[in-house]
This record gives structure tokens, C-alpha cells and sequence, in this order.
């Protein structure tokens, strides 16, 4: 991902275009798969704030578990983004949804995941 891609998308999550920055870096992860790792933390901030945005949509179940598989798919396995998402839900109060995707990152690694904890 060049340097004034990083710019462009960084920009649109300034303007709150968080599907648009979400789509963004689901692009760059597809051309330039070694962005992830710089990427990370900006696309999983950005995860949450469109997931805000999508809770106050109609459809909003269907529409939030959409991101959820397209960025799960540019992630796959990544236990902290795993996580994320199921405090995600569980802030929506989603709680089957939060426990689904806590249990998927329990699964992976079971030392970083303190699922009682999150769901009690």
C-alpha cells in the first residue's frame, strides 16, 4: 500500500466515511497482503465505529455480521480482532453473537481470552 493510499483512507475515516475506510483497507489487504501488519489497529478501530454506525441501521444484525465475515476473512485467526467483535456484540447487547465470536478466538489461543470473564 503506497504512502499516499495509507493518506487517502486515513482522510476518509477523518470525514467519518467509515464504509468507505473499511472498504479501503479491505482493497489494500487484497493487493498488498504484508499491509496487515501495519494496518491492524487503524482497521479494527474502524471496524467498531462502522459497527455504530450499521447498530442504529435497519437490518442492522444482518448488515454488522457482513463486515464481520469480510474482516474476518482479511484476518483470519487473528484472536485480538476476534475479540473485538465479540465486545462489539456484547456492547449491542448481541450476546449470543459476542459469545460465538469469543469462543472462536478461546479456541485459537486460550491464554489472551478470558471469555467468563467478558460474558459474566
Amino acid at each position: 500500500m503506497e504512502y499516499l493510499e495509507i493518506n487517502e483512507t486515513r482522510r476518509l475515516t477523518e470525514q467519518r466515511e467509515y464504509l468507505d475506510t473499511f472498504n479501503s483497507y479491505l482493497t489494500a489487504i487484497e493487493k498488498h497482503p504484508s499491509v496487515k501488519i501495519y494496518i491492524e489497529y487503524e482497521f479494527r478501530v474502524v471496524l467498531a465505529k462502522l459497527m455504530e454506525v450499521l447498530f442504529k441501521m435497519p437490518r442492522h444484525s444482518f448488515k454488522m455480521m457482513n463486515c464481520v465475515r469480510y474482516a474476518l476473512r482479511a484476518f483470519p485467526g487473528n484472536i485480538v480482532l476476534l475479540t473485538d467483535i465479540g465486545d462489539i456484540f456484547y456492547s449491542y447487547g448481541m450476546h449470543a453473537e459476542a459469545l460465538i465470536h469469543y469462543k472462536k478466538a478461546f479456541n485459537f489461543d486460550s491464554f489472551p481470552v478470558n471469555v467468563e470473564m467478558k460474558i459474566n
